[in-house]
C-alpha cells in the first residue's frame, strides 16, 4: 500500500512538474512572521534570475519589474496582506539579458488553523506569448475591421470621387492626429491632392501641385510599392523635394499607391509633421483601405460607365 501511495505521489508530482512547464508559471509563499521567502526553480527561470546569485524575495524582484510597474507589485501584495483575499496583477519584467516579458500573478493570504495570517503565497505565469499573440492577431485584423466599417457605410450608387472621400473621412477619424490626403499621379509625375482631411493643427493640402519629374527616383518607388517614411530628413532620397515636404509640414508618412489606370494613379497618404516610427497596426490599416479603395473605385467607375450608356 505504500509503495502504490508513493508510485501515485511521484506520479502526480511529474504531472506537476510537466504542466508546470508547458503554462509557465512558477509558485512562491513567504512566511510573514519570519520574513523568510521561498521561490521554486520556475520563478527564477521565468524572471531570468540565477539561484545562486539572487536571493527569493521583494527586492530581488523588483530588480526586473519595469520601473512603471513597481506600484502594481507593492500594492497587490499590501492588499493581499490586508484583506485576506486572492490579488490578480499584471506586470512587465525586462530580464538581465534585455529581454522584455509579461507576467501575470495572484498572491493571496494564508492562515492556519487558529486563523493566525502566517503566509502568503504566489503563483508567476509567463504570458508574453500570449500578449504578442493577441496584438499581432489585432494589428492584422485592425484594417479589416475598419474596412468592413468603411463598406457597410458606403452606397453602391456613390460616384469615385465621393466613394474615396467618404472613405479617408473614416480614416481620418480613425486616425485623427494625421492628415490624411489622396493625389492622384499622372505619367509625366504631376501630383496632384484632391482630398486632403487633417486635425486643426495642420493646414490643409487639397489643391496642392507638385512637379515630382525633379526627383524621377521618388516618383518611381511612389508607383511600385507602399513607402513607409519615418523621417524624410534623414533620406537622401527625397532630397530634391525636401523644401516641398518643409513647406507642408510633413516629416513622415505612409503612402500606398492605387492602380486606378495605366496613365493615373491614385496616392493614399497619412503623414505627421514630426519623425515616428509607425506602428504595425498603422501600416496594415492603410494598405487594406488602399486595396478596398480600388476595388470600390473600379466598381464605381463601372456604375458610371452602366449608367452612361
Amino acid at each position: 500500500a505504500k509503495r502504490v501511495c508513493d508510485e501515485a505521489f511521484k506520479s502526480k508530482e511529474d504531472s506537476y512538474f510537466r504542466a508546470n512547464q508547458l503554462a509557465r508559471f512558477g509558485y512562491w509563499e513567504k512566511d510573514m512572521d519570519t520574513g523568510k521567502e521561498f521561490w521554486c526553480e520556475r520563478v527564477y527561470s521565468i524572471l531570468g534570475v540565477d539561484p545562486s546569485e539572487a536571493a527569493p524575495g521583494l527586492e530581488t524582484l523588483l530588480k526586473v519589474v519595469h520601473l512603471k510597474d513597481h506600484h502594481k507589485v507593492l500594492e497587490a501584495n499590501e492588499e493581499a496582506q490586508a484583506t485576506g483575499r486572492p490579488v490578480d496583477f499584471s506586470y512587465r519584467i525586462r530580464r538581465p539579458d534585455g529581454e522584455l516579458r509579461f507576467i501575470h500573478s495572484v498572491v493571496e493570504r494564508s492562515a492556519k488553523a487558529h486563523q493566525r495570517p502566517t503566509k502568503l503565497l504566489g503563483i508567476v505565469i509567463d504570458v508574453t506569448d500570449s500578449v504578442n499573440y493577441e496584438k499581432e492577431h489585432y494589428e492584422r485584423d485592425s484594417g479589416f475591421r475598419l474596412v468592413s466599417d468603411i463598406a457597410r457605410g458606403q452606397s453602391a450608387e456613390v460616384s469615385a470621387f465621393e466613394s474615396i472621400k467618404s472613405t479617408i473621412g473614416y480614416v481620418q477619424e480613425k486616425f485623427p492626429d494625421y492628415r490624411i490626403s489622396y493625389s492622384v499621379l499622372n505619367k509625366d509625375y504631376q501630383d496632384k491632392v484632391l482630398i486632403s482631411l487633417q486635425p486643426e493643427t495642420m493646414s490643409s493640402l487639397e489643391g496642392t501641385e507638385i512637379d515630382l519629374s525633379i526627383a524621377p527616383l521618388y516618383a518611381t518607388s511612389l508607383l511600385a510599392q507602399t513607402l513607409v517614411v519615418d523621417d524624410v530628413l534623414k533620406d537622401r532620397l527625397f532630397d530634391p523635394v525636401v523644401d516641398v515636404f518643409k513647406a507642408a509640414a510633413v516629416r513622415s508618412f505612409i503612402k500606398v499607391p492605387l492602380r486606378h489606370s495605366k496613365e493615373l494613379k491614385g496616392i493614399l497618404c497619412m503623414d505627421s509633421p514630426e519623425p515616428r516610427s509607425w506602428t504595425g497596426n498603422e501600416m496594415a490599416s492603410l494598405l487594406r483601405i488602399g486595396k478596398y479603395l480600388e476595388i470600390a473605385s473600379h466598381d464605381a467607375h463601372l456604375i458610371e460607365e452602366v449608367k452612361k450608356q
